[in-house]
């Protein structure tokens, strides 16, 4: 019964939150790319990059916190 309630709750969620986000529910790949790409926009396409690098920064910026923490 708990798996079929965590599914409904992630199911109302994204039911809820699509229209905002896209069904976004990770923050950090959700608003990293947005305010960046708000600050860097000087072109349509302008801000295209922070999709390839912004994920890859924050992988290497998770495993450095990893070793810092562990």
């Amino acid at each position: 019964m708990g798996r079929a309630a965590l599914g409904f709750a992630l199911a109302a969620s994204v039911w809820m939150f699509d229209p905002i986000s896209g069904a976004s529910l990770n923050l950090a790949r959700t608003w990293e790319p947005t305010l960046a790409s708000a600050v860097f926009s000087m072109t349509p396409f302008g801000n295209l990059w922070i999709y390839f690098v912004g994920p890859v920064l924050g992988g290497l910026l998770r495993a450095f916190l990893y070793d810092v923490f562990r």
